[in-house]
């Protein structure tokens, strides 16, 4: 019996995304992990995927529901735009399979607590995907704060930006101008360098901050 954690990734395509960009070139050579089956928005591409990933056909899914009923499915992976998180979340928590997500986890705070207290009240183990930890920059910077050669830091400042929100935007992107979609400069390069600066620093104790549009 294989000692791997079985994956059901929602959102690994044949085609470019961000699982198979991302994702995808770490977990096919894993020996923590196995990409069991996939799911996508149309069975069309999840069997395309399915055969591309050399995944079995009937391990793919057009549902968040089917992928989360598969029995070879340890952890279900959502690895799609931030509006479709809580959907497609919910049935894997509901079924108690263990979740990871991108970040950020919901289109809003309130969002994202009902998740967070849905999979608690499952008994489920999370993980959100601020990736900005690994980075081997990041993790030199820590390095060197906890060797204490820098002092002790008492402050620091952080600008934040994003090539995404211009003035123009592609078909593809457009989703990021509206609030409503949880997708914007503050929550998502903001969210992941706001965590490298906790990670390497240590958590806030005051915040002052300042919102700008050109």
């Amino acid at each position: 019996m294989s000692s791997k954690i079985n994956l059901g990734i929602i959102g690994l395509s044949a085609a470019n995304s961000w699982a198979s960009n991302a994702h995808y070139p770490y977990l096919k050579d894993s020996d923590k992990y196995r990409i069991a089956a996939i799911s996508n928005s149309k069975l069309e591409s999840s069997e395309a995927a399915a055969e591309k990933y050399g995944i079995p056909r009937e391990h793919a899914h057009a549902s968040a529901d089917s992928i989360a009923a598969d029995r070879d499915v340890n952890l279900v992976v959502v690895s799609v735009k931030v509006p479709y998180h809580k959907q497609l979340l919910l049935p894997a928590i509901k079924a108690k399979k263990d979740v990871f997500s991108e970040w950020p986890l919901g289109a809003n705070l309130e969002e994202a607590q009902e998740i967070a207290h849905l999979a608690q009240e499952a008994g489920v183990r999370t993980m959100v995907g601020l990736q900005a930890r690994q980075d081997v920059a990041i993790n030199e910077a820590k390095k060197l704060v906890d060797s204490g050669k820098l002092g002790e830091i008492l402050s620091t400042s952080f600008m934040g930006y994003g090539l995404a929100w211009t003035d123009i935007a592609d078909e593809s992107n457009a989703y990021g101008y509206d609030i409503k979609n949880g997708a914007t400069l503050t929550t998502i390069p903001s969210g992941h360098s706001l965590d490298a600066i906790c990670y390497v620093l240590g958590e806030f104790e005051t915040v002052s901050a300042t919102a700008i549009r050109d």
